[in-house]
């Protein structure tokens, strides 16, 4: 594959690509939840995929974002006279795309074109937007660009002509998972999620779950402030999507381990998901680690290829 020439990410930061090109939402207003609206968009007028270079047959390329900045994403292709499935892979809270790396080479080695998108939490400095509870809705706004910026990374890549645009896959974990489980209910172009240790309602864990990140957060930020930031949040908790469609295939895996969420929290996930669901548990924590993890989703995208 040809090297792609590197362009300087300051020659991308023009005047007047960075319009917002989503719907306005008051800024300190509790939504209802779900509200499919909240991640709606328009991709008119935004930059769309830009090289930047590829490195052992990835892709490092960016795209403009509809909310701010520009969105950094990696792409493998495999060689082929006809289009592919494709899947969009959605990374860990603290963790950027390249830890999904390998395993994403073992799909596009079975004939899926890849797209790994970093959050907003990971991205190059000028574009990177880092989280904090204790101010009112910021996170909440994080995760809906996340969502918006995967939506509009679809568009794009729907828009190739290696890419079969009717056969769409996401796989996100933990954080990513709950990204997932979102689209699962707003983006009706993807009719495949593998949603990996996700929170079902990660508003709530914060103020909620005896764990050792929250009790540090309870601590900093105090109670009262993140009851709220729960209620502020729920329009972003994948609970409350999970059930807005019945056309889509959906495989869940979890951690018998997982200190992050309960094995009931993870039963209401699955019993609540409509379409067709499959749900498996590992000896696993919330990592999710075991290459037996990767194999069982891998067979399960392919199974019908």
């Amino acid at each position: 594959m040809a090297v792609i020439r590197a362009l300087p990410l300051a020659t991308l930061l023009v005047p007047g690509l960075l319009a917002c090109q989503t719907i306005d939402m008051p800024a300190n207003e509790i939504l209802p939840a779900p509200s499919p609206d909240f991640f709606a968009y328009s991709g008119a007028g935004l930059q769309g995929f830009e090289p930047v270079r590829t490195e052992e047959g990835v892709q490092h390329v960016i795209y403009e974002s509809p909310m701010r900045g520009f969105v950094t994403a990696y792409l493998i292709e495999p060689a082929s006279d006809s289009p592919l499935p494709a899947a969009i892979y959605l990374h860990p809270s603290g963790s950027g795309s390249t830890t999904q790396i390998d395993e994403a080479r073992q799909l596009a080695g079975q004939g899926y074109v890849v797209m790994l998108v970093d959050s907003p939490k990971v991205r190059p400095d000028a574009w990177r937007i880092s989280e904090d509870h204790a101010i009112p809705n910021h996170n909440r706004d994080i995760y809906r660009q996340q969502v918006i910026d995967v939506r509009r990374g679809i568009d794009l890549l729907a828009q190739q002509p290696y890419v079969d645009a009717t056969d769409l896959s996401i796989i996100g974990k933990n954080l990513g998972g709950g990204f997932a489980g979102i689209l699962s209910g707003v983006e009706d172009r993807v009719g495949t999620f593998v949603i990996q240790a996700a929170i079902p309602e990660l508003g709530k864990f914060w103020p909620n779950m005896a764990h050792p990140t929250a009790d540090a957060v309870r601590e900093q930020v105090g109670q009262e402030r993140l009851e709220e930031y729960a209620l502020e949040t729920a329009v972003t908790d994948a609970l409350n999507y999970v059930d807005l469609r019945a056309d889509k295939r959906v495989l869940y895996q979890w951690g018998e381990h997982d200190d992050w969420l309960t094995p009931e929290q993870a039963h209401e996930m699955v019993t609540r998901t409509t379409g067709e669901v499959t749900s498996i548990w590992y000896e696993e924590g919330h990592d999710l680690m075991s290459p037996d993890v990767v194999r069982d989703y891998v067979r399960w995208l392919t199974q019908d290829d």
